[in-house]
């Protein structure tokens, strides 16, 4: 919903600085998605995960934990200069 609505829609706000923020996050958000494509990817079976299941909750905690700062950086840095512009 973020990429097709909210960034989009926030790139064209009138405070610059909303702008900017947007298209720093609506990039970001593209590096992200690349990880969660090459997770998804690489482990798209069960074989490949019962063949190394280390590497496999070695690779799900470093998602869930790219994921998780992403949340709260859009919580903090985002959503709360949102909050300022009402």
């Amino acid at each position: 919903m973020e990429d097709e609505s909210l960034y989009p829609s926030l790139m064209s706000h009138g405070d610059e600085s909303i702008q900017a923020l947007a298209k720093r996050f609506s990039d970001e958000m593209g590096f992200i998605a690349e990880a969660a494509l090459n997770y998804n990817e690489q482990w798209q079976s069960a074989r490949l995960i019962q063949a190394d299941p280390a590497q496999f909750i070695s690779d799900t905690n470093s998602l869930f934990a790219v994921l998780g700062k992403r949340i709260e950086k859009e919580n903090i840095q985002l959503y709360s200069a949102l909050d300022k512009l009402e």
